[in-house]
């Protein structure tokens, strides 16, 4: 029986993660070159860029997942978007934008159509991967449109007693008295554009990020961003169709003289 002699500290160490937490107003991703140009405040706390560009606190937490604690709960759209164009990763981001099927149900009965959004990236994301769009998957330009797109997707508000399963929109055949909770099939639900609409402040105390105002979705912003990438995918397809067409010609032997 043998025994490895390799000391401990020899041993290859692991890989360092290619981005950190950081922390600012939600999670963000900080690349390692970032943090070659960190500065540390008096507590030891140090702080970088963020893919986003803005300043934050490089986290406790370690490694940024996009799917894991405490990403998940509050991510930094701009970052989220960063990380997946440079990983190759746009079509998992681009899922996340996919609304359940229940929701799919609301949106179609209230005459919004429920993948804008996901079309609109989707065609946006396949421009930029062809190689024959203005910028790059990874590029600031496509990610700050991507972005742009998630924070103008349509979302759906409901009265505040049907969100919190008090209402009476009780199914057929419910009784109130013997029945156990039911799901409210949401008829006062309503459309809206998350990033236009006016949302609480710290004002308004427990009820902040309240909706006080909805604008009805798709909002305008969403609506000439899915017509931008909508152009964007068939000018990349022409320049593709064009590309093609001049290696054909190149091709072709010369005629003999």
């Amino acid at each position: 029986m043998s025994t490895s002699t390799t000391p401990q500290a020899a041993r290859a160490a692991p890989p360092e993660p290619a981005y950190l937490i950081g922390v600012h107003q939600g999670w963000h991703a900080v690349t390692q070159f970032a943090l070659k140009y960190t500065a540390a405040m008096s507590s030891g706390t140090r702080i970088a860029y963020a893919e986003c560009g803005a300043l934050v606190r490089v986290s406790k937490h370690g490694p940024y997942r996009r799917g894991g604690f405490p990403v998940m709960h509050d991510p930094c759209i701009e970052c989220a978007w960063a990380v997946a164009g440079e990983t190759g990763q746009l079509d998992e981001e681009i899922r996340r934008l996919m609304p359940s099927n229940e929701d799919r149900e609301v949106f179609t009965r209230l005459g919004v159509d429920p993948l804008t959004a996901v079309t609109a990236a989707t065609m946006l994301a396949e421009a930029a991967r062809s190689g024959h769009g203005d910028y790059g998957a990874d590029h600031p330009a496509t990610i700050q449109m991507l972005a742009m797109i998630t924070r103008h997707a349509p979302v759906i508000l409901v009265p505040e007693d049907c969100a919190e399963g008090s209402c009476e929109h009780y199914p057929p055949g419910y009784d109130p008295l013997t029945g156990k909770g039911f799901e409210c099939p949401r008829p006062e639900a309503s459309a809206a554009c998350a990033a236009c609409s006016l949302q609480a402040g710290s004002w308004a105390g427990e009820w902040e990020g309240r909706y006080e105002l909805g604008i009805p979705a798709p909002c305008a912003v969403l609506t000439r961003l899915a017509e931008h990438a909508e152009e964007a995918l068939a000018e990349a397809k022409r320049r593709a169709e064009a590309a093609t067409q001049w290696e054909r010609e190149q091709a072709r032997p010369e005629p003999e003289a």
